[in-house]
């Protein structure tokens, strides 16, 4: 068969056992590859350009995948009261991102608000993507900033509040990998 070479930029890498999963952007499209090390060649890396060897039965197998919607929303029993939405930015397969909604899910009853995830790594987010790689998982309120990483149901459960009153105000230190990646690149071409 016929292989054709394709340029995959990863976003993640995984190794367990023989094969490993990377989401990557091929082609412009965001896609989910599985395949075998030995498709690969073998300086690959968690960051940067790949190339692959893949036949077109193999490109076939390639499917896309999107943690993309509401997670939930907030009845409209009470139209009269203000419930926040936060935006959490993920992407397949991140734990911290599952731990955030896991305490979110919790506060759900108790400071009610909807969930709406995002995913960074969708064809049509790659400004997000430049901005969250690093750093998922981000959260808004009402897309505004509101922090990243690891969240506690006590910091939510204020920031919730605040929000419901109309008190919530975009916080501080928000990431931008790509202006960061864009800083130390100028800083090295300085120093050179």
């Amino acid at each position: 068969k016929m292989k054709t070479m394709r340029t995959a930029i990863i976003t993640s890498l995984f190794t367990p056992s023989l094969s490993f999963i990377c989401k990557a952007r091929i082609n412009s499209g965001t896609q989910c590859l599985t395949f075998m090390r030995n498709h690969a060649r073998r300086n690959f890396k968690t960051s940067g350009r790949l190339f692959l060897d893949l036949d077109d039965q193999e490109t076939d197998k390639i499917q896309q995948t999107s943690v993309t919607g509401m997670i939930y929303e907030v009845g409209d029993n009470s139209q009269s009261e203000v419930h926040p939405t936060v935006q959490l930015y993920t992407k397949e397969g991140c734990s911290l991102c599952d731990k955030a909604k896991d305490v979110l899910v919790l506060l759900r009853e108790e400071e009610p608000h909807s969930l709406e995830a995002i995913d960074i790594t969708d064809p049509d987010k790659t400004e997000l993507f430049d901005k969250y790689k690093w750093d998922i998982p981000v959260l808004h309120i009402d897309g505004s900033y509101w922090t990243k990483h690891r969240l506690t149901a006590e910091e939510a459960l204020e920031a919730l509040k605040e929000a419901r009153a109309g008190d919530f105000a975009p916080r501080r230190g928000e990431p931008d990998a790509g202006a960061m990646e864009k800083k130390m690149a100028a800083r090295k071409a300085n120093n050179s």
